[in-house]
């Protein structure tokens, strides 16, 4: 009876230890990626993403804070239509992080 009580108790351990992983790996496919798009006058050019721009301040477009935006990086929400301008991005979106233009003396 013993025996049968600890393979139960084994059995049982398992199934806890593939449930929780299935149910960790599960979230992991749901994870929510961000990308980044090209802004120009308030406007987001394209609902075409670009690539991360630079954290180096001289770059053409960087993710050092001036009031000449160039670029949006979003976490765009399904439910709603991709953003035509920064107000809308920033209304009906996630915003991660953005980059501007080079400032020029």
């Amino acid at each position: 009876m013993l025996k049968n009580i600890k393979n139960y108790a084994m059995a049982l351990g398992a199934l806890a230890i593939a449930a929780t992983s299935g149910t960790l790996m599960s979230f992991e496919n749901g994870k929510q990626t961000s990308n980044w798009y090209e802004v120009s006058g308030g406007n987001i050019i394209s609902s075409s993403s670009i690539p991360a721009p630079s954290d180096d301040p001289n770059a053409e477009c960087s993710t050092a804070k001036n009031s000449d935006m160039c670029a949006i990086q979003l976490v765009l929400n399904p439910s709603n239509p991709f953003p035509s301008t920064v107000a809308q991005a920033q209304a009906n979106h996630t915003v991660l992080d953005e980059a501007y233009k080079r400032f020029e003396n």
